[in-house]
């Protein structure tokens, strides 16, 4: 999210111990001590173009599979660094791979003395960090701090590696300060990365993110280098359009007013200030700079009561540049003062748009020989989910969107795990069963793994 409800959705795609007994061995101690570089310090010198080091190389266990986890700065052109976590898949050969953006994961591996002094704080009672680094700091702008070591990051990358797809993941490293062009920075640098990894398939690259790393995702995309775009991007409830958002988070109530400084104060520090303003400068960071960069497989989910980032910039997106959008009906509209994107992050268990969003995304950069897509789900946030939608029915309301994210969890391929009753063996069903089974429960039909997707080959029941 963009910040306050960020820890839930790393819970939510911390999928490891529902899986697979996770272990990390080797870690040694700490890369020897790096410069304190900091976010705005420019190297005496820096790289003609971008250069990566391997800081540490350490095994990663998911059960009776051992991955290479690197630990990795990239020097990039503009004399900023970048760190990102490289998992490789651990099948031979060139694979599909998922880029994951990070935004708020602290890291305390990359020998800075800033993020070694971070990893020491305190947060505040409110468990909250006051956003020291942050450009024009007033003493009491908050933010979301979320220390994680190698491991702990790479269980955001579980799924992925379950299903032969290695991760990468790019640290924004929103604590470290910095402008949202910085940002951007760092995802062009974690796509050059990409590119460069013979471990990676060039044409089945995948990018998945929510919120502020949903702005990350579609602005990696538009970022990529040119020899290995993204072929699909799933971004949940994501900043698209930077005006946009300015205004709207400068007319919010308390207490999101408060919630948004750190976030206007980044947008101030790469603009110049408010796009009312004629001095500042947006160039690059709108709705249109996205549409020529996303590939025509791009999914946005968001609820209509998010209040963080406002619906409004996904119907832009999608008016502009024809992606594929996902839509939370609501009837009522967002409260100005929440810091909140909505009901979507409150179902029960694994939110379903994480489920909706994977799935997309692993079924498109697929390989050809992909034997199964492991993905997980919540009953009882699915459940939620179809309620929403079968509400919004009745209310004649525009539903289309349901049905196809329905089918994809039909493909013969999808295997579903559902993490509120799975035990020590994790048993998996097809994706058909438990979207039949769901379906039935919503709208008292009486569909099988067998004929379901017949029907929604045409819509949603009625």
């Amino acid at each position: 999210m963009i910040g306050r409800m960020q820890p839930r959705r790393r819970r939510t795609l911390q999928v490891a111990s529902w899986i697979a007994t996770v272990a990390l061995g080797g870690c040694g101690g700490s890369p020897a001590a790096e410069p304190d570089a900091g976010r705005a310090r420019v190297p005496d010198a820096a790289p003609a173009t971008y250069t990566s080091t391997t800081l540490q190389t350490i095994p990663y266990v998911l059960g009776t599979r051992t991955f290479s986890l690197h630990l990795v700065r990239i020097d990039r052109p503009d004399g900023g660094r970048t760190y990102v976590e490289w998992i490789p898949s651990d099948v031979a050969g060139a694979r599909p791979a998922m880029i994951l953006t990070e935004p708020y994961t602290g890291i305390d591996w990359t020998g800075e003395a800033l993020d070694t002094r971070w990893a020491a704080t305190a947060p505040q009672p409110d468990g909250l960090y006051l956003d020291v680094d942050g450009p024009a700091f007033d003493g009491s702008n908050e933010i979301t701090y979320d220390l994680k070591s190698p491991a702990d990051a790479a269980t955001d990358a579980t799924i992925h590696l379950l299903d032969n797809f290695g991760a990468v993941e790019i640290f924004g490293r929103y604590y470290a300060g910095g402008s949202v062009r910085d940002d951007v920075a760092d995802m062009a640098a974690g796509m050059w990365f990409a590119a460069e990894q013979p471990e990676i398939d060039p044409t089945r690259i995948g990018i998945f993110g929510a919120s502020w790393g949903g702005f990350e995702a579609l602005f990696a995309a538009q970022q990529a280098d040119p020899r290995a775009r993204p072929l699909a991007v799933a971004a949940g409830f994501p900043v698209s359009d930077f005006a946009t958002e300015a205004t709207h988070a400068a007319t919010r109530e308390a207490p999101a007013a408060a919630f948004f400084q750190s976030y206007l104060h980044r947008i101030y520090a790469a603009t110049g200030g408010p796009p009312t303003q004629a001095s500042t400068d947006y160039t690059g960071l709108g709705t249109a700079d996205l549409c020529a960069a996303l590939p025509p497989a791009t999914l946005v989910l968001h609820d209509e009561a998010d209040d963080l980032v406002p619906i409004a910039e996904t119907h832009a997106l999608v008016s502009a540049c024809g992606v594929t959008p996902m839509f939370w009906d609501r009837t009522a509209p967002p409260d100005p003062g929440a810091a909140s994107h909505g009901p979507i992050t409150d179902e029960p268990g694994l939110p379903s748009w994480t489920t909706f969003a994977t799935t997309y995304v692993h079924r498109r950069i697929q390989a050809a020989d992909q034997q199964f897509i492991l993905e997980v789900y919540s009953p009882a946030a699915l459940l939620d989910q179809l309620a929403t939608a079968h509400t919004a029915q009745g209310a004649a309301r525009d539903v289309r969107f349901e049905a196809p994210r329905l089918l994809e969890l039909c493909d013969p391929l999808v295997n579903l795990i559902d993490i509120d009753t799975c035990g020590a063996t994790c048993p998996t069903e097809p994706g058909a069963a438990v979207v039949a089974r769901l379906v039935n429960q919503t709208w008292g039909t009486s569909f099988t793994a067998a004929t379901i997707a017949a029907q929604l080959q045409t819509g949603l029941p009625r």
